[in-house]
């Protein structure tokens, strides 16, 4: 009986959303698309870390599933507990938590490089992320966010095909067929992501 009545709360899709803990079976992660940019975003807080200033160890992490534009905030402390995924649906959190990985080894890093607090590491290691072209559409967020590529940090201090014949107004004009183009760019990285 005990059984029967495990397999049965198991099953009962009521049961899974108002228990207080994940009774769900484990399912396969799904890859979530987005048709468009900052439509659909997915969040998770990771941590805790070593303390930094103003108390801060965990990270809010938010993802937009089309670009894969990441924005990320230290925080203090959490009040709601350690769920955050629906309950119905926690396998589809995947892109969330293979960012989370990426994020955390950038921060670990750089830490070892340089020392230091890990906040203060955080924009450098959120830069290396959004110019770094992703595997599923073949493009940067940063691209697909503001159709054209960075001037990385590296190029400035370097003379370089790019940096010295480089012009405000060609610029411009450059800016914006790129985004007349961005569109075209977008469609691409959707189908390469299908």
């Amino acid at each position: 009986m005990k059984q029967d009545a495990k397999h049965l709360v198991s099953k009962c899709e009521r049961c899974q959303k108002h228990s207080s803990f994940i009774h769900q079976p484990v399912e396969p992660l799904t890859t979530m698309l987005s048709p468009c940019p900052f439509t659909q975003w997915g969040m998770d807080i990771v941590g805790p870390f070593p303390v930094a200033s103003g108390q801060r160890k965990f990270l809010l992490v938010a993802i937009d599933y089309f670009t894969e534009w990441v924005e990320a905030e230290p925080l203090a402390c959490i009040t709601e507990g350690k769920r955050f995924t629906i309950v119905a649906h926690p396998q589809s959190n995947g892109k969330v938590e293979v960012t989370n990985r990426i994020l955390v080894q950038g921060i670990k890093r750089r830490l070892e490089r340089v020392g230091g607090n890990w906040t203060e590491e955080l924009t450098s290691v959120l830069w290396a992320y959004r110019t770094t072209p992703r595997g599923s559409t073949r493009e940067s967020p940063f691209s697909l966010v503001y159709g054209t590529e960075a001037i990385i940090p590296a190029e400035l201090g370097t003379p370089s095909h790019r940096i010295m014949n480089f012009s405000e107004e060609c610029n411009r004009d450059l800016l914006k067929e790129n985004l007349d183009l961005i569109e075209e760019l977008r469609e691409k990285a959707f189908i390469r992501m299908q």
